[in-house]
């Protein structure tokens, strides 16, 4: 079997430097010459299990993100005929829930996305700024409608208020 994971991405953003440091990991896999996949997957897991006349692969993508038919997707492909079934090539995941923030005056945070079953979580810390007491690291998640728990300090906002229902195919604003 072979399992190919979305990076692991780390992030560390402060208001008070210039610099954002990011790190990806990746590894490579052995592929068969026919009924290739992909590497690499950036919102997607890809299980492989590699038959003598056959692969099939299961691709899933990551927490918060889609297919139009939902969050899975089975495709196979026989050695001997070289093409993928269902017709279809693999395909990015399309985002339906924005978790991203947006960083204010005397914030940090240290950010780790890319999960499968849940949403990023952020350490966020507020310095004391104007009449706002400062807040010490405090670890947040996101959920599947966007909604960050427990409730964000001062320093830090959700950058989007748009939430895409992945059953309904239907945007609404929170």
């Amino acid at each position: 079997m072979v399992v190919i994971k979305p990076k692991v991405k780390s992030m560390f953003l402060t208001q008070e430097f210039d610099e954002d440091a990011e790190e990806m990991h990746t590894r490579l896999k052995r592929m068969p010459t026919t009924c290739r996949y992909p590497l690499r997957s950036e919102d997607s897991e890809i299980l492989c299990k590699i038959y003598p006349s056959k692969v099939v692969c299961n691709q899933t993508c990551m927490f918060g993100y889609k297919f139009k038919e939902g969050r899975t997707r089975i495709m196979k492909c026989r050695f001997d005929e070289d093409a993928w079934t269902p017709t279809r090539t693999f395909e990015d995941c399309e985002q339906f829930v924005d978790c991203t923030l947006s960083l204010g005056p005397g914030g940090s945070m240290k950010c780790y996305t890319n999960f499968m079953e849940h949403g990023p979580i952020c350490e966020v810390e507020c310095k004391h700024y104007e009449d706002k007491s400062a807040v010490p690291r405090k670890s947040y998640q996101c959920d599947e409608k966007g909604k960050w728990s427990p409730s964000l300090p001062f320093c830090v906002t959700p950058s989007s208020a748009l939430y895409e229902d992945p059953a309904a195919g239907e945007v609404a604003i929170q």
